[in-house]
């Protein structure tokens, strides 16, 4: 369970942040201005939503941790894309196919969450997911604002995901416990 709360708050730190960069991608890339910024987090939005509606059409959570993982992966080669993407238009299918994984990434995992502690857990449990949840967020932002005041925007990028694909060459191998934990209905034992 650490492990999988460790993936998720370096995915809400490294993962989620892309988008408060989008000012200066709009207009400091390609020249975009204020309408250029609501294109791409309109396009961001659009991809979230269709990710929301993916997962709300699971059935089980039967094989949602290799999804989880696979839009993970998804989500960061996107996000090493977004760095070289020489068109705006190319660069909104980029940010709508991030906001689709990332989204249905995280909603996954709250989800997985949800479903393998005890009632009497869920509310701890939950509280704790919404702060690593809300809290890295700010938190990559600065750290990435911070990476590309001083590097630049590509730099930033591709500090932030290189972290990411790091975080994942430790969880990945380590991932069939957390299938196994994540899964499977709650222990008759109090986590």
């Amino acid at each position: 369970l650490l492990l999988f709360i460790f993936l998720m708050l370096s995915t809400s730190f490294c993962l989620r942040p892309f988008r408060e960069i989008f000012p200066g991608i709009a207009d400091g890339v390609f020249s975009r201005g204020a309408d250029g910024l609501a294109l791409l987090t309109s396009a961001t939005g659009l991809g979230a939503i269709i990710g929301c509606l993916f997962v709300a059409n699971m059935k089980s959570t039967k094989g949602v941790v290799r999804l989880m993982y696979t839009f993970l992966i998804i989500d960061v080669i996107l996000q090493i894309f977004l760095v070289f993407c020489w068109s705006f238009t190319l660069a909104l299918t980029c940010v709508a196919l991030m906001g689709f994984a990332v989204t249905t990434a995280g909603i996954s995992g709250q989800v997985l969450l949800q479903s393998c502690v005890h009632d009497e857990m869920r509310g701890r449990v939950i509280s704790l997911w919404g702060i690593i949840m809300r809290g890295g967020v700010p938190t990559g932002a600065f750290f990435l604002g911070s990476l590309v005041s001083l590097l630049g925007y590509e730099a930033g990028l591709l500090i932030i995901s290189a972290i990411f694909i790091c975080v994942l060459l430790i969880a990945i191998p380590r991932s069939g416990p957390v299938i196994e934990r994540m899964e499977a209905p709650p222990p008759p034992e109090l986590i």
